[in-house]
């Protein structure tokens, strides 16, 4: 739960950070600076980018792994028990593992959205986000009415909205602590989940998030191509 409020964030503040990186530095006349300096555009590019792929990322694994720490110490209070012994029983160790497994896979499978807005960014002359909403709300008129489809609209909510592994912690922990009847965790294995997919393997396996990487990488080539042509707006 913890984990999953703060992947949101980290999508939403990426997102606006995405939207309006390169645009801000044209508008502002920054990109005259940083053109000054010895520095590729791949390289300012890449830099950004480690910004919503890395940064973002560990800040939320972080900050979700303090969270945790204060929900075992503060429960652990509130029972009169072990913070440690309330740790161990709840396999943290474990869940860590999985939290870094977990948020490698969300930054893959969000990486085409930041990409997209990336060229987005790069390339108009205007506020991007109405380029954004406006290309979307297009898009998805000529498909509902042209094609009586939304086959591509929903691709790409998807995107946004279905998390891979969504429920995988839910399912790993669950405490039971009452004032009568004393303290337990019930733990399920990691091979014993099934939400939607047998494991982090399958997870990894899934043709949509490579298709999406795939994607990515073009858009940030083609990114880098209008970083270099990029003039102040």
């Amino acid at each position: 739960m913890l984990f999953g409020i703060a992947n949101v964030a980290a999508l939403t503040v990426g997102c606006i950070y995405a939207l309006g990186t390169f645009y801000n530095e044209r508008k502002d006349l920054s990109v005259l600076f940083w053109k000054s300096l010895p520095v590729s555009d791949r390289l300012s590019v890449a830099a950004k980018a480690s910004v919503v792929l890395a940064i973002g990322p560990l800040l939320s694994l972080f900050l979700s792994w303090v969270a945790t720490v204060v929900l075992i110490v503060a429960t652990a209070q509130a029972y009169g028990i072990s913070p440690v012994g309330l740790a161990e029983q709840a396999s943290v160790g474990h869940l860590i593992i999985d939290d870094v497994a977990y948020i490698v896979l969300n930054t893959l499978w969000w990486l085409p959205i930041y990409a997209v807005l990336f060229l987005v960014s790069a390339s108009v002359r205007t506020v991007p986000a109405v380029w954004v909403l406006g290309g979307l709300a297009g898009l998805y008129i000529v498909e509902a009415i042209g094609l009586r489809t939304n086959h591509i609209t929903g691709i790409i909510w998807d995107r946004f909205l279905h998390f891979p592994g969504t429920g995988f912690h839910d399912a790993q922990m669950k405490i039971i602590a009452t004032q009568s009847d004393g303290f337990d965790v019930q733990h399920t294995p990691t091979d014993k989940i099934v939400t939607g997919h047998l494991d982090f393997l399958a997870l990894f396996s899934m043709p949509s998030l490579w298709w999406g990487v795939l994607l990515a990488a073009v858009c940030l080539v083609l990114t880098v191509w209008l970083r270099r042509r990029a003039e102040p707006i």
